[in-house]
């Protein structure tokens, strides 16, 4: 048995019933197998779970066109709501991505664009750093608060949560606590 499979079928019964009710047997029955040929791939449920988010990160889509010629704000903002998008699609995977550095391929080839986008836009390598986990912390909370436990199902809602169903198109506009480098 393959693992991306594997790793496909966890993902679905995750969005399915959640990744606490989610276990080994339960995944095993799924895949019409038994929990052994699981650990032939796996450690564990940890390392099936990272891997899980990591397949969440590889949903993450933003060719480098997309932002050729975009002032930082504006490529960030794509990068954020493409990131946003992937984690609507999965919202009871939302604690995985909450509760993890992501080190799998998908989250490393991620971190590396965003990066590497704000140090070609004048940012030091510590506030890119710094930056790029701000914006992820920004954007999971932000889906955990439209989507986390105890938030209606998006199909049992009768009006957009805080008015919209995608990320907002602008920023909330506060004082940053650092001067922006210029585009």
């Amino acid at each position: 048995m393959d693992a991306g499979r594997i790793v496909d079928k966890a993902l679905e019964l995750i969005d399915e019933v959640g990744t606490q009710a989610l276990t080994l047997r339960m995944l095993a029955d799924a895949l019409n197998s038994g929990t052994a040929t699981l650990y032939r791939h796996f450690e564990g449920k940890d390392e099936l779970l990272a891997l899980v988010a990591d397949r969440i990160l590889g949903e993450v889509r933003v060719e480098p066109e997309e932002l050729d010629g975009l002032p930082w704000r504006e490529s960030v903002t794509v990068a954020a709501k493409a990131f946003y998008g992937a984690l609507g699609r999965h919202p009871n995977a939302l604690s995985l991505l909450a509760a993890q550095v992501p080190v799998g391929p998908n989250g490393l080839r991620g971190r590396e664009r965003l990066i590497g986008l704000l140090l070609g836009h004048g940012f030091s390598v510590g506030l890119a750093a710094r930056s790029f986990t701000a914006i992820g912390h920004y954007v999971i909370g932000f889906a955990i608060q439209q989507y986390g436990p105890g938030t209606p199902h998006p199909e049992d809602r009768t009006q957009p949560v805080c008015g919209t169903t995608t990320a907002p198109s602008t920023p909330p506009r506060s004082r940053p606590p650092w001067p922006p480098p210029t585009s």
